[in-house]
């Protein structure tokens, strides 16, 4: 059983996810204004209210959700209420990047041939919408800048190499996906791009990737980047 302040294996976390019943128990607890009980849970989501109990044990274990007993009077069990978890461990969106590239992962490799350019094409669509265009896209140091940004928040520590006018050498290490990297490195690395090509396909081109290559032993990314006149 999960405590407050003890922060589950991310495997945890990724099977809690990966039922799609969880995940709309999820959902509903997030939009929620108050906490709610397993009957009102059950009732916005037509089902049994022991199955509810279920799924939620599952979540609050994986530390997604927390539970608070409602003080009432008179006789009777007291009632537990639940409310979703905000993360509060991990820099920035590490945890919750992780836990997006394990369910992807997982789903897409099984169900698809294409597995690594539906995951890229996934990621960039993501990364995209992390930025405003109108950021990036006035010169090279604004993409770059956002760029940085976005991986700094994700877990990785970045720099950028100057290696001459028109290319710059992106240097990326401290993987956050070292689970995934050590059974999927091609998937992992799928992601890492997606990110990279995302948040320069936000500007208007002056920035793109060249190349991209990866060591996942060593948590370690180089990316190319050429930089149009």
């Amino acid at each position: 059983m999960n405590t407050e302040g003890q922060q589950p294996p991310p495997a945890v976390v990724h099977r809690a996810l990966a039922s799609p019943t969880r995940l709309r128990l999820l959902e509903v607890l997030r939009d929620a204004e108050t906490p709610r009980s397993v009957q009102a849970l059950a009732d916005a989501l037509d089902l049994h209210p022991n199955t509810v109990r279920n799924h939620l044990g599952i979540l609050t274990n994986a530390g997604l959700v927390a539970v608070s007993i409602a003080t009432r009077g008179g006789r009777g069990r007291p009632q537990h209420l639940f409310v979703a978890r905000c993360s509060t461990s991990g820099p920035g969106d590490r945890e919750g990047y992780e836990v997006l590239a394990g369910l992807l992962a997982d789903r897409v490799v099984r169900d698809h041939d294409d597995a690594e350019h539906l995951v890229e094409q996934a990621t960039m669509a993501w990364a995209r919408e992390q930025v405003v265009s109108s950021d990036v896209g006035a010169d090279a140091r604004p993409a770059l800048q956002r760029l940085g940004e976005l991986l700094e928040r994700l877990g990785f520590t970045t720099r950028f190499d100057q290696a001459n006018d028109a290319e710059v050498v992106l240097v990326s290490e401290g993987c956050p996906l070292t689970p995934l990297a050590e059974h999927s490195p091609r998937i992992a690395c799928s992601f890492h791009r997606g990110v990279v090509r995302g948040v320069l396909g936000a500007g208007d081109g002056k920035v793109s990737l060249d190349a991209f290559e990866a060591d996942p032993e060593e948590r370690r990314c180089h990316g190319r980047l050429r930089i149009a006149s």
